[in-house]
């Protein structure tokens, strides 16, 4: 059994023991509850600010982690089409009483994890901008991250592939949207005008 595998045990091991833990587990796991937070601190991060350099900033901010999202969301498809790992709930049938009542159970690769990948490559881009909410964010990927695996739907190593896909992409478009700087700065103040930014 490899390292990945034990880990996953150790966390996954703690299901079923804790009711209330249960329950927060799999609202924290699920595709609405912590993506639902991002997105309003996403809009509140574009109206906010209280000069324009703060708010322009608040601005560049979401748009790295737009950008990310949307090619990591690209390049785990890509990665998925290629390369395909059975959940844990597939490859260790023995946990499934534990697991199944906690969550529903997905049929796509477990790696690298999607949510993972979307989920950090947003906080990433918030992050090289600002840092405080980019933490925020972290700390909600994190936590969403460890949510999954206790519910049995990844292993570690698929948290951890997902977040390192979503980091990697986010960074690549960072310095090509500094190339487009001049671009985007003059489609932000279009969305100004039109009071959508």
């Amino acid at each position: 059994m490899t390292i990945d595998e034990h880990v996953f045990r150790w966390i996954n091991g703690l299901a079923g023991r804790f009711g209330p833990l249960d329950w927060a587990a799999s609202h924290l796991a699920n595709d609405y509850f912590i993506p639902a937070t991002i997105a309003l601190i996403a809009f509140g991060l574009w109206f906010s600010g209280n000069t324009l350099e703060a708010r322009r900033r608040n601005q560049w901010a979401f748009i790295y982690g737009a950008v990310g999202v949307g090619f990591s969301a690209l390049a785990v498809m890509i990665i998925n089409h290629y390369y395909f790992r059975d959940r844990p709930y597939v490859l260790f049938p023995q946990i499934i009483p534990e697991v199944k009542h906690l969550f529903y159970l997905p049929t796509v690769s477990s790696f690298p994890s999607y949510p993972a990948a979307l989920t950090f490559a947003f906080a990433f881009g918030v992050w090289l901008r600002n840092k405080k909410v980019g933490i925020v964010l972290f700390v909600l990927s994190v936590v969403m991250g460890l949510a999954r695996i206790y519910v049995g739907v990844h292993y570690p190593l698929d948290i951890l592939g997902g977040a390192a896909v979503g980091i990697a992409i986010t960074y690549l478009f960072f310095w090509i949207l500094k190339l487009l700087k001049p671009i985007v700065d003059l489609f932000i103040a279009i969305l100004e005008r039109l009071s959508l930014a």
